[in-house]
């Protein structure tokens, strides 16, 4: 028996001691469940050996400098022929070190060509030359003839050795057979026929591990101790790192504790698989604990330590903290790789900080680094993502230059970017290059450009892309269908966005809860609420769980329509749905509850907010505030603020617009104007809602010297008046009875780029009608009609009012006859302005046949007409 370290191993039978019975028989394995024996007879009918006598193709696995020195010589790897021809005078031991060192080589086929030859001499071999051939077997792919050779060696009365079994194995693995492994083995442990030893468990074991099969890998180390083999480190850090790529970081905690406990020490391999693992997982603190504790024994982190504390710093945001450890690892001497600059690179792009990753990229190169497509794809993806076109598309120019290939994901990614910036031309010139380099668009190049073409108003090219990939050999995918449903919907083309849906599932492509909440929108913003609802429960109806997204949609578009009730209900069925109601389904809800004049029903859900500890936000506080106030509600305002400010919410300036609007009103202008200064002591910028909201203040107690100074100090700050904030000052000037700076606002609004619209024609008219002035009253009533504008019914009243009483019944005769050619409701009121003016001016006949036309026209006369 040979005596390795403590165990004892069967050796081979030379000396003749071999007894029938104790050693595993060949027959046995036939009915192994990994393999069969098969053997094939040798062209010899001499042979006193069956072996496969196939020349298995040579596999030159080792570089052109490790082959050098096996050159010449009886054991060179151009010694072949010499050997064959000196097989007969060869000793056996020569015969071996000649096979082993052409192993070594990588030359199986060789070893495998020269055993043949040997076993047509009649040359026995011995077990050793056949554990050789046999890993060559196995190393060469053909396991079945390893598998036969192996059951050979029971003919010839040897004991499979340490060797033999480790190459057996060894084959299993190779062929993802590790479970099998396994079994041969405990069978053989269990029939007493061979002892276990470390060096031949550790590679079942890293089998098992790599096959991801962590439940019967940790079920073989236990088998292993309860052999009395004592795992060491090696196979402690296989189980551990295979427990942490499973997420089972606190199993492999333990792993470490019961190392600890034995005296088993941890080395850089351990405590780094541990470090990843927790990092993944996202237990930074405890990962920063097994670090120290790693430096306290005195085991030095690598580079692959240093790499993987890099990226978790990075994802994490923190990358000073990261190029920090970056620095600390190059002063213990290590060589940082091309991984963790990318990694740090990584970090910096997610943080949009791109002049940081392109410091990092540019190191990397000038410490003698090739930078490859990984890091190239990282720098370009973060330029993209940051909209810095010029320099992602100077990257992907570059990388051929270093001798890497932009394949299918560098085009995507420069396609989606420029579909984003609007350049859609460009993207389509980019797929063209694509195929004239032979490099296949996939489903992602296709999709990004028609999102490209929805966004930029192109509906129909996006669809007749849509056609070209249904027609190809590109089907496209759920996200496909969904850009163009949710296109559609926006564009309020919800019936053939529908239609896509019947598209998809003749594909047999499954609408997902993206596709229907998409539909849902449309229905929405229309104000379809009840065909937005037979989507919502088509959708559960095809089990497709709804999302809070999805209720969200429904929800506000209830509230936005004024449906309280529908919109409380599904506020109350999302719980049910395991669906959590958080600060914005509150604020909805508030918002609604506000408009309807709910006041204590809003109160009372604010309440229930605080009850279930989900946290108000701004958007909640200026709802609160801004209902409270339109309610007159003063003090309750003044104290939510003041709760909002103990809160530590600051008020955005959306809170402060509802503040200066709602004292504006109330005639406190100086303290609207107080809260203009406290706004930029916070940094809140002040928006043209908050001029226009203090100008509104000041035009209502008619100052209008204080209104415009408010106007000039606005234009001042580089805050543009928009057509609300002019028709609010025009306005303000007209109810003042100030005309010529309100027809200078009005004159000037086409000068900004800004459209007068009905309103601000309206606000003109009233006043030029309210001082007399018809003549410049019909100039504008014929500028507002040559810009297809028609007044509202009751300025047509003030103006006909006026034309007739200042004595021009032409020029109201011509705007009576515009406003019915125009469709617009000249409805009994009008006519009796008319009919009056006739009798006053004694035109009798005029107010007869009015009176007689009337029926005619749909109205009829009533109790002023008859009296008139």
């Amino acid at each position: 028996m040979a005596q390795i370290g403590c165990f004892s191993f069967g050796s081979p039978m030379e000396s003749g001691n071999y007894r029938k019975g104790n050693l595993l028989p060949p027959s046995s394995l036939h009915h192994h469940p990994s393999f069969s024996l098969h053997y094939q007879q040798s062209t010899d009918p001499s042979s006193p050996l069956p072996a496969p006598t196939i020349i298995v193709q040579e596999k030159h696995l080792q570089p052109q400098s490790m082959r050098k020195k096996h050159d010449v010589g009886p054991n060179s790897l151009r010694g072949a022929e010499w050997v064959i021809d000196r097989l007969p005078q060869m000793p056996r031991r020569e015969i071996r070190r000649a096979l082993f060192n052409l192993t070594t080589a990588g030359r199986y086929g060789t070893v495998i060509s020269l055993f043949n030859e040997l076993q047509s001499r009649g040359t026995h071999p011995d077990i050793v030359t056949l554990n050789i051939v046999i890993n060559c077997y196995f190393r060469a792919k053909r396991v079945g003839f390893g598998f036969s050779l192996f059951g050979c060696l029971f003919k010839r009365g040897y004991v499979p050795n340490v060797s033999t079994l480790s190459f057996l194995l060894n084959g299993l693995i190779s062929q993802d057979k590790t479970v099998e492994a396994v079994e041969l083995f405990e069978k053989l442990v269990r029939k007493g026929k061979i002892r276990p030893h470390m060096g031949m468990c550790g590679r079942i074991l890293n089998g098992l591990c790599k096959m991801g099969n962590t439940g019967l890998a940790i079920r073989f180390f236990r088998t292993l101790e309860k052999e009395g083999l004592k795992p060491d480190t090696m196979a402690y850090s296989m189980i551990i790192d295979r427990l942490c790529k499973d997420g089972m970081v606190d199993d492999a905690l333990n792993f470490l504790v019961e190392m600890n406990s034995k005296g088993i020490r941890a080395d850089v391999v351990t405590y780094t698989s541990l470090i990843c693992g927790l990092c993944d997982c996202g237990k930074w603190n405890v990962a920063t604990e097994i670090l120290r504790e790693m430096l306290d024994n005195d085991v030095s982190p690598n580079v692959r330590t240093f790499t993987v504390l890099v990226s978790a710093l990075s994802k994490q945001g923190l990358t000073k903290e990261a190029e920090a450890l970056f620095e600390v690892m190059i002063e213990r001497g290590l060589d940082p790789d091309v991984v963790i600059h990318t990694n740090l690179m990584q970090g910096y792009c997610l943080q949009g900080q791109m002049e940081e990753a392109r410091r990092i990229f540019n190191a990397m190169v000038d410490r003698g680094l090739d930078p490859d497509t990984h890091s190239y794809n990282i720098l370009i993806k973060g330029y993209c993502k940051n909209m810095k076109l010029d320099e992602a598309m100077h990257l992907f120019r570059e990388m051929p230059l270093r001798g890497l290939e932009c394949d299918t994901k560098e085009y995507n990614m420069i396609i989606d970017t420029l579909c984003k910036d609007g350049m859609v031309d460009d993207a389509f010139n980019f797929l063209v290059e694509m195929n004239s380099k032979g490099i296949r668009a996939d489903v992602l190049c296709y999709t990004s450009l028609i999102h490209g073409l929805c966004k930029h108003g192109k509906r129909k090219e996006a669809t007749e892309m849509l056609r070209v990939m249904l027609d190809s050999e590109i089907p496209p995918n759920v996200w496909t269908f969904n850009v163009l449903v949710s296109a559609l919907s926006k564009l309020g083309m919800t019936e053939e966005a529908e239609e896509l849906l019947e598209i998809m599932e003749e594909r047999g492509v499954v609408p997902d809860v993206v596709t229907y909440t998409g539909l849902m929108k449309g229905y929405c913003l229309q104000g379809q609420m009840e065909e937005a609802r037979r989507i919502f429960n088509a959708m559960v109806d095809r089990a497709v769980h709804p999302n809070t997204y999805c209720y969200n949609i429904l929800i506000e578009g209830y509230c936005k329509n004024m449906k309280l009730e529908e919109a409380m209900h599904l506020f109350r069925e999302m719980p049910l749905r395991g669906l959590e109601c958080d600060t914005k389904e509150y604020n909805m809800i508030t918002a609604s509850l506000w408009k309807n004049g709910m006041v204590d029903d809003a109160l009372n859900f604010f309440v229930e907010m605080n009850s279930k500890g989900i946290r108000a936000d701004v958007f909640t506080y200026t709802s609160l505030i801004h209902g409270l106030y339109k309610h007159g509600k003063r003090k309750e305002a003044t104290g939510m603020l003041r709760e909002m400010l103990d809160s530590r919410i600051p008020p955005n300036v959306c809170t402060f617009n509802v503040l200066v609007s709602a004292l504006s009103k109330l005639g406190m202008t100086e303290e609207a104007e107080e809260l203009l200064e406290i706004m930029e002591e916070r940094g809140v910028v002040p928006d043209v809602v908050t001029y226009t909201g203090l100008m509104k203040g000041y035009c209502l107690l008619g100052r209008m010297v204080e209104a415009r100074r408010i106007f000039n100090a606005m234009v001042d700050r580089g805050v543009p008046p928009d057509s609300f904030c002019y028709n609010t000052l025009i306005k303000g000037y007209c109810e003042n009875m100030q005309l010529d700076e309100a027809m200078h606002l009005f004159q000037e609004m086409p000068l900004q780029g800004l459209e007068r619209d009905t309103t601000t024609f309206t606000i003109i008219l009233q006043g030029l009608v309210s001082l007399g002035r018809y003549k410049a009253a019909e100039e504008i009533l014929n500028e507002m009609q040559t810009a297809d504008l028609i007044p509202d019914n009751k300025t047509c009243d003030l103006l006909l009012k006026g034309l007739f009483q200042s004595g021009h019944i032409d020029d109201a005769l011509f705007l009576f006859q515009m406003m019915e050619n125009k469709g617009l409701d000249v409805d009994i009121g009008k006519y009796n302005i008319l009919s009056d003016a006739f009798w006053k001016n004694k035109k009798l006949e005029n107010a007869r046949d009015l009176v007689t036309t009337l029926p005619s026209k749909g109205s009829c006369p009533d109790v002023k007409t008859s009296l008139l």
